[in-house]
């Protein structure tokens, strides 16, 4: 059986756990908290295999000016299979559909990617924006956002 994409399809929050704990991003993330992100999402992308879900991609965003990746998440036995790259392609093809941040359209189109992530996005034609900014108003948040940078900047010298 082929994996199946759907847009706006009805995920659970149970089931957006289950991926998340599958690429390690459970412990920051509740079945309660899922709930809200989803109903919270202007869209939301799903692959599905044999019914089970094994990736998903969630837009937030005003559908006007701005559009972000909150979350891009393929199950480790579907990565680099083109489950990533056929999510975000839906996800450009709302976002060209509702004329932001694509082509000569006003806006942005965002995500935050993980260490190693970004030559993933940049085949798809997004570029490093080093102009964004992330609130760290707790010493302990802020050391969470500078180790990430960090290890993100450690990955792309690899390169």
């Amino acid at each position: 059986m082929e994996t199946e994409f759907t847009a706006n399809d009805q995920v659970a929050p149970e089931e957006m756990q289950s991926l998340l704990e599958s690429v390690g991003g459970a412990p920051y993330s509740s079945i309660e908290r899922n709930a809200t992100a989803l109903s919270g999402s202007i869209f939301v992308a799903a692959a599905r295999h044999k019914g089970r879900l094994v990736g998903l991609l969630r837009l937030v965003g005003d559908g006007a000016y701005v559009l972000h990746v909150a979350d891009m998440q393929v199950h480790p036995d579907f990565q680099r299979k083109g489950v990533g790259r056929k999510l975000m392609g839906m996800a450009i093809d709302f976002a060209r559909k509702k004329k932001t941040g694509t082509g000569d359209n006003s806006g942005e189109f965002t995500l935050f990617a993980r260490a190693g992530a970004d030559a993933f996005y940049e085949k798809l034609g997004f570029i490093l924006a080093p102009n964004g900014m992330v609130l760290t108003d707790t010493g302990s948040r802020r050391n969470h956002e500078l180790d990430h940078q960090r290890r993100w900047a450690k990955q792309r010298a690899k390169r």
